[in-house]
């Protein structure tokens, strides 16, 4: 039987005041502590980029403090598992073991259908929420149905901003999408708060993958990046299409059987065919497989649009370098970028960039590398160079000079080589080979390099 409206409201308003107690004293106690002995990063200079910030966090500014993780609101127990965890890290104390497969099916969402009701009578911006829904209902076994009389339901409104419960928390919950917050994108992350989700941020493993730099986070709300030890551990490609489809169908790459068509496999980004055993299809004029050999070879392209590479090892691993990457250079490289998956796990996305190249060489987990680039608009150049693992002690071919813009040209930061070959020349080489060459006349620079060459070949 369901509880009266005011009863409802009044257990409502202390569960709300309750939360917001116990996150400000969160907050506080991880202001203290730092959220990594040893920050990292991957660039020896800070990047310079236009800063796009297409998420929830741009539009809930104003409730920062109020939620956790930007855009999450968490019941007691819940909220009582993030300070454990955060005390177990600070304290080196482990946390007791607990069955969560058992514990978090609290929190899901019976036969995977999800009731749900609106506040509000926009029929602009329900069909907005729909469409959020559908995008969920295409990919997973997930089913959203008008409320009637169930219990546990979620109420969509629009609040001061994008936030959302975690997982069905029961009775009436709600999943606030503000002015502001239509956008595709946002509303599925919401609804994926509702459904159970946490942000991957939150990964026990996170730092194997990502930096956090702290300097970038707003002052007292550092706990929002804490790493929890007490999420469970799901195989998602897998479980996704595990409640209907029964066909073993053997998908490949990370791949898994389809709730909506049995037959066949869903893909991760990078592959296609029935069982995600081939390359995904490309725009014209890009993709294809390539063989990593004993020698450097390089992969460049400067098509718009979505292609697709497989860099494949005979046996072995590739060694790769990205020596160019030139897109709309924005923080969220998130529509025109270039992805590399080079983990053993394709089903997991691979790391983007868009503005700088990473530094350094990179070895595959595995026999096969995929290269794509995504692309809506101009430019979309990159420049990567491989060679089978196991010949990368050979040295990469010096760079060609155009010989455009004479010395000045020669100096400059787009005719130094693919590989920096002439900044290293001046900054290492040239300055051993002058203080080799000590006593010696050296007439002009000229000379002095051909000094240094003839030094370099002997």
């Amino acid at each position: 039987m369901e509880q009266p409206r005011g009863t409802r409201l009044a257990e409502a308003i202390v569960s709300e005041y309750e939360f917001q107690r116990m996150l400000t004293h969160f907050f506080r106690m991880t202001s203290k502590y730092k959220l990594t002995d040893k920050p990292q990063s991957n660039y020896a200079q800070p990047l310079s980029y236009r800063l796009v910030d297409r998420t929830e966090y741009r539009l809930n500014r104003r409730i920062l403090r109020k939620v956790f993780e930007s855009d999450m609101v968490l019941t007691k127990p819940q909220m009582d598992d993030v300070i454990e965890n955060f005390r177990a890290r600070v304290t080196g104390r482990k946390l007791g073991k607990r069955n969560a497969a058992i514990e978090g099916k609290e929190f899901r969402w019976p036969r995977g259908i999800v009731p749900y009701d609106f506040k509000e009578n926009d029929t602009e911006w329900q069909n907005t929420i729909l469409h959020g829904m559908s995008k969920w209902m295409k990919e997973t076994c997930i089913r959203f149905r008008r409320r009637t009389t169930e219990r546990d339901y979620v109420t969509f409104f629009r609040g001061g901003g994008c936030y959302s419960s975690v997982g069905r928390v029961g009775g009436r919950q709600y999943a606030s999408i503000g002015h502001g917050c239509e956008a595709p994108g946002i509303v599925s992350h919401e609804i994926g708060h509702a459904l159970g989700n946490w942000h991957e941020q939150s990964r026990p493993d996170r730092d194997k993958y990502i930096n956090i730099h702290e300097t970038h986070i707003l002052r007292g709300s550092q706990g929002n990046f804490e790493v929890r030890s007490d999420l469970e551990e799901t195989d998602i490609p897998y479980d996704l299409g595990s409640n209907i489809c029964k066909q073993n169908l053997n998908c490949e790459n990370g791949g898994y059987e389809n709730p909506k068509n049995c037959r066949s496999c869903k893909c991760p980004q990078g592959f296609g065919g029935k069982r995600c055993e081939r390359i995904a299809q490309s725009t014209p004029g890009c993709g294809g497989e390539l063989f990593a050999m004993n020698y450097w070879q390089t992969l460049s392209s400067t098509v718009v649009g979505e292609c697709h590479w497989r860099l494949l090892a005979p046996s072995g691993k590739i060694t790769f370098e990205v020596i160019e990457t030139k897109y709309e250079c924005d923080s969220s490289c998130a529509e025109n970028y270039l992805m590399i998956k080079h983990t053993a796990k394709m089903e997991q996305t691979g790391f983007r960039q868009c503005c700088n190249p990473v530094p350094g060489r990179i070895v595959s987990e595995g026999s096969q590398v995929i290269v794509s680039s995504v692309s809506n608009d101009a430019p979309a150049n990159f420049t990567i160079r491989y060679i089978l693992e196991s010949a990368s002690n050979v040295a990469p071919p010096p760079a060609e000079w155009g010989g455009h813009g004479g010395l000045t040209g020669l100096l400059g930061a787009n005719e130094i080589g693919i590989d920096n070959t002439l900044e290293n020349v001046v900054l290492k080489d040239l300055p051993r080979a002058l203080q080799s060459s000590r006593g010696a006349p050296i007439g002009s620079i000229f000379s002095l390099l051909d000094s240094f060459l003839k030094n370099s070949q002997g």
